[in-house]
């Protein structure tokens, strides 16, 4: 065949500056759950005094209707038949509409509460698998590695401002004043601005030659289960970790510091934000090796908090979820690059609604967790016998799944020949 007949290989249009912009906004996002974080002690105190044997599932309920709305949204997306600005709209405007609401009744009770967060979960739900199929499936090369780990750092500053916001409102309240917490969720207007400017990915992917005739009939192309798997550890991740910021208040109480709860949970978003900002660059050194280096900077940094809780010391709580944020802001998108690269363009958007579903769905197995470890140990949920116990077992799992991922070649070989073209 002559070289004539050759269909030329399409180009890729490269998304405008206002859609990245709208990419990193989508990403302020991504720890909307936190804003009531910081206000933690004070509902459960509120609530356990009116009798609810365990108030922590006001935090984690919103698992319960995000996690199938994650999975239903990816199937959606799969089809291409529904944009993903209509996601990204719906979802912003439920989350500022829920999130808020228990802000404008004094006393709220335990099942308006549960309500509300669960709707709330439902507009996250629609919101948290596009940020990165969208990377994913508009970008490529150097640029998708560079803002795979930017969203990280955007997501990791969305979660300061959340949680600083949490924290000033709750401590504007008082001691019975936690709902005010909630007007936290105002935040979410700048996801609603970013909606509208994020990228189509299917007008940013090249269009496939025109068959031959002859040619044989294009084979539907299989997700795989490496999302499954890379949901899996994320899972285990979110369970343990998800005690850990929300007790840290507990273990600065003993120290009388407890004020500084918002501060000390800010430096884990901000080893997140440094850490996510240089993991482009770390990604091409370190390669396939940077998802265990995660994992065990992770372990590391809450075996610190281990020593030093029991002890209250702000500092070094602070440097331990330094340490826990900076692991988490490699090991997250060098996951999620991970499942571009094993997965076809056309079942990414599927496989990264699975894999953030799994995750996810971990945030309320923890209320479980949390009252298994406070049984084992015989005592209650908020004593600092089981905070030490939680944050020994986080640091030992974490440790053992850093080491899976140096000896898993997770990652794929690159291929011989001269290296694709990418995006500067």
């Amino acid at each position: 065949m002559s070289d004539n007949n050759v269909s030329p290989v399409p180009t890729r249009k490269q998304p405008t500056a206002a859609n990245t912009i709208g990419v990193f906004m989508m990403a302020l996002m991504g720890m909307a759950f936190s804003v009531i974080t910081p206000a933690m002690g004070s509902i459960l105190s509120h609530y356990m005094a009116l009798g609810v044997a365990n108030p922590t599932y006001i935090s984690t309920m919103y698992c319960i209707t995000m996690v199938p709305v994650t999975l239903i949204t990816g199937v959606i997306l799969n089809t291409g038949k529904v944009n993903y600005r209509f996601f990204a709209i719906l979802g912003n405007v439920m989350m500022l509409i829920f999130g808020c609401l228990p802000a404008l009744i004094p006393d709220p009770s335990y099942g308006f509460m549960l309500v509300c967060r669960a709707l709330m979960g439902v507009g996250l739900g629609f919101v948290t698998p596009l940020g990165n199929a969208v990377i994913l499936n508009c970008y490529e090369g150097k640029k998708q590695s560079m803002y795979m780990g930017l969203a990280t750092t955007f997501m990791n500053l969305g979660g300061i401002a959340f949680q600083n916001i949490g924290s000033v409102l709750n401590t504007m309240g008082g001691a019975n004043g936690y709902h005010l917490c909630f007007w936290g969720y105002a935040f979410c207007l700048v996801g609603v601005i970013g909606s509208f400017l994020i990228p189509e990915p299917k007008k940013f992917q090249a269009a496939a030659p025109a068959a031959a005739a002859g040619d044989a009939p294009k084979i539907k192309e299989k997700m795989g289960i490496i999302p499954i798997i890379l949901g899996v550890f994320l899972f285990i991740f979110n369970l343990m970790d998800f005690p850990i910021m929300m007790y840290a208040g507990t273990m600065l109480h003993v120290s009388g510091a407890e004020a500084l709860a918002g501060i000390c949970l800010t430096f884990f978003t901000i080893g997140g934000m440094i850490s996510g900002a240089i993991f482009g660059a770390t990604f091409k050194v370190i390669k396939r090796f940077i998802i265990g280096v995660g994992w065990i900077i992770c372990g590391l940094g809450v075996l610190i908090v281990y020593f030093t809780g029991a002890t209250g010391s702000f500092i070094g709580i602070s440097f331990g979820l330094f340490l826990l944020g900076w692991g988490f802001g490699w090991m997250f998108p060098g996951m999620m690059m991970l499942v571009g690269m094993r997965t076809p363009p056309s079942r990414v958007a599927l496989g990264t609604a699975i894999l953030m579903a799994i995750m996810n769905l971990s945030s309320f197995f923890s209320s479980m967790y949390m009252g298994a470890v406070a049984g084992m140990v015989g005592a209650g949920l908020d004593s600092i016998a089981t905070v030490l116990q939680l944050c020994l077992n986080c640091s030992i799992v974490y440790i053992v799944c850093g080491i899976i991922f140096f000896v898993w070649r997770a990652f794929p070989k690159a291929p011989a020949g001269p290296a694709p073209a990418e995006q500067k």
